[in-house]
């Protein structure tokens, strides 16, 4: 029995320390789409200097395959044609799509418009509370984003989480279902991209609606650490002193 005991304990500890091993680190960074163009704070250039300061081997973004593919977006993800693809293109980073491909893309995004068209048949004066709400909460978070850091950070997170609760208890089960398959899929994508390249900096870019989903997704996971964004970015990212 004496033999054995040596070995147990060297089992032990080799169980313990692989628990305790430290786990691959994610940047997950919000983007703000056509508002970039007037919230002053967090806007192109300071995207560009947050991405050029985390320095990504790989990233997962906000497109889906044939976007990324042909680089096209839709015309409000401004940040994506002047920001992030011709980064990820000078760079040679290695990218991959977040969003779902084919058939899933459309069925999604057809079922979200659908119910909220239902909405407005249904109840007009909610549908108009709510666009109302939605946009006093845009006003009042430009009022706290004082720089990048502010929108990839918790008081922001918790505002635009009560906001996404809200519509969706607003518009129906259809609407938090397409959020939970839209950022959990988005989420997935990002472990793939730990596991398939192990030592590499990965950072996810996502719209700031879809972070509190992603992140809680990601942690959930226990495969990955999260990056503390509105820390590091005031850390190593902060806008030039005037």
């Amino acid at each position: 029995m004496m033999i054995f005991r040596p070995l147990l304990a060297a089992a032990f500890a080799l169980a313990m320390f692989a628990a305790h091993a430290a786990k691959p680190e994610v940047y997950v960074l919000g983007t703000l789409y056509k508002k970039h163009e007037t919230v002053g704070s967090y806007d192109l250039a300071a995207l560009s200097r947050v991405i050029e300061a985390i320095a990504p081997d790989v990233v997962v973004l906000d497109v889906n395959p044939t976007e990324l593919a042909e680089r096209k977006v839709f015309p409000g993800k401004v940040e994506y044609t002047q920001v992030i693809f011709p980064y990820v293109d000078k760079r040679g980073v290695k990218a991959y799509a977040g969003e779902p491909p084919e058939p899933t893309f459309g069925e999604i995004v057809a079922a979200v418009i659908k119910a909220r068209e239902d909405l407005k048949a249904r109840n007009p004066a909610g549908a108009a509370a709510m666009e109302a709400y939605r946009k006093a909460t845009y006003e009042a978070l430009a009022a706290l984003w004082k720089d990048a850091a502010d929108p990839n950070g918790a008081a922001s997170e918790a505002v635009i989480e009560g906001l996404k609760r809200y519509e969706a208890r607003m518009i129906g089960p259809v609407e938090a279902d397409s959020n939970r398959r839209w950022d959990t899929h988005a989420a997935s994508v990002t472990l793939t991209a730990v596991r398939e390249n192990p030592g590499k900096r990965v950072l996810q870019i996502a719209g700031v609606e879809n972070l509190p989903l992603i992140r809680a997704t990601l942690r959930a996971s226990g495969e990955v650490e999260l990056v503390d964004m509105e820390a590091w970015i005031r850390a190593n990212a902060s806008a030039p002193a005037r």
